[in-house]
């Protein structure tokens, strides 16, 4: 996709039922994005063994425990974000952020930065205690555009593949 037009603000939209279609297709080009860099197919096979369909983006439409949003940009929908509420052991909660992406031809321009506002926002409304991600191992722009957000590794997960 080529760069697009300066033209118009970037938004984060709150998702509605009405979009899950258009954002079907962006969670299957990040999904494939996703699946070219090292961890991510097992990554993937993990968290969305099934992809997100617009049937199941349209139930986290309707979960007040979950929050989808829209990146928009000279009024074509060219990001996503979708964040879940996990409760914790001790009866606090941790917005994961499972999906964030925009199209390659619209980065830059401030889409990313509007939707993970839309998040933060979002997650200290619901009262969530921080924000989680992954950043896959060489994902150097994840992790650089994270931590403009104060996002830090908490952890580093390994793993040992067993298979051929």
């Amino acid at each position: 996709m080529s760069p697009l037009p300066l033209a118009g603000a970037p938004l984060s939209l709150p998702a509605q039922e009405e979009d899950c279609q258009a954002l079907e297709e962006l969670a299957r080009e990040a999904f494939s994005e996703k699946s070219g860099q090292r961890g991510g197919q097992i990554l993937l096979r993990g968290s969305f063994p099934n992809g997100l369909d617009a049937e199941t983006l349209s139930a986290v439409v309707r979960n007040s425990r979950a929050s989808l949003w829209k990146g928009v940009y000279s009024g074509a929908v060219v990001g996503i974000a979708l964040v879940v509420l996990i409760e914790l052991e001790d009866g606090g909660s941790i917005a994961d952020l499972r999906v964030i992406y925009v199209l390659p031809g619209a980065r830059g321009v401030g889409v990313g930065e509007a939707l993970m506002r839309s998040v933060l926002s979002w997650a200290a409304a619901a009262g969530a205690e921080g924000v989680d991600s992954l950043a896959l191992p060489g994902d150097r722009a994840s992790k650089n555009f994270f931590e403009q957000f104060g996002l830090k590794a908490r952890a580093i997960l390994v793993h040992h593949s067993l298979g051929s």
